[in-house]
């Protein structure tokens, strides 16, 4: 049970507690009648944040966080002591003198939690609860409980840069009364809807690809960015919406998979590596 009488608490069971400032402590009864209590520092603040079962292997596996809001995922079995103490190159304190107190601690907190499922892929998903979208948030469809516990790992990095007030004064002032780009915004937004219409069964195409074509410096490139804005961040990079072709076939396939309603946008047609897609 959580100490209400401290907000710092985060985890208290069986003389066990995880504070945010202190991390591990176990507190030990007095040994005498005219004794006190103490306590004894099992290690810093080592938060389980979620427990799921992997679909493909099966196995528990946990989410684990440090101090410093860092988090690493590793199978349930990392709490024995033999595999605890790995943790610590990834910024994780640990007392290794009271390594099997900090294991039952750790224990303690995981059985308190309960089983997720976690689903890859970003855009509308398929669960076994319901359908969810996945973005920077999940979101759940109205169906399913909300005590449902489903965890979501996309690929894309979707976290805003800005606000939705901002993009919508930008709409106002530059893409509004401006048919292509209103055109292009329209992209953006029905990734979403026709992967939603055909997970319902209402289409049975579950995306369009657009090709936006004309001479240099007319605006392509500009309005890709535009459409791709709807869902995340118009910038190149590793796991941004907005990259080039000048990659092979195994890494753009591999870029779009498990994609089911986020626009993407390829640029430069011209310097793709493969021949047929000239």
């Amino acid at each position: 049970m959580v100490n209400k009488l401290n907000k710092d608490t985060i985890f208290e069971r069986k003389q066990c507690k995880l504070t945010k400032n202190d991390g591990w402590s176990k507190e030990n009864p007095p040994t005498t009648k005219e004794g006190k209590i103490t306590f004894t520092d099992l290690g810093g603040y080592i938060n389980i944040t979620d427990r799921f079962q992997d679909p493909t292997s099966r196995k528990e596996r946990l989410i684990l966080e440090n101090e410093y809001g860092n988090t690493v995922i590793r199978d349930a079995d990392i709490l024995t002591p033999m595999k605890l103490p790995s943790l610590m190159g990834y910024g994780f304190t640990i007392n290794t003198r009271y390594i099997h107190e900090l294991c039952y601690a750790l224990q303690l907190m995981r059985e308190s939690l309960p089983m997720a499922t976690l689903y890859s892929g970003s855009g509308v998903i398929n669960t076994k609860d319901g359908l969810v979208i996945n973005t920077n948030y999940i979101e759940y469809h109205p169906s399913i409980p909300q005590n449902t516990q489903i965890l979501c790992d996309g690929k894309y990095d979707l976290e805003p840069k800005g606000s939705y007030a901002q993009w919508l004064l930008m709409y106002d002032a530059e893409v509004k009364g401006h048919l292509m780009l209103e055109m292009a915004v329209t992209m953006g937004v029905s990734a979403l809807v026709t992967s939603y219409l055909n997970k319902i069964d209402l289409i049975e195409f579950g995306g369009t690809i657009y090709s936006l074509t004309g001479h240099s410096s007319s605006g392509k490139t500009t309005a890709a960015m535009l459409a791709v804005s709807v869902g995340g961040a118009p910038t190149k990079g590793t796991s941004t919406l907005f990259r080039s072709w000048n990659t092979t076939r195994n890494g753009l396939e591999g870029f779009i998979n498990e994609n089911y309603g986020i626009l993407v946008a390829f640029d430069e047609l011209s310097t793709a590596t493969f021949p047929d897609t000239i």
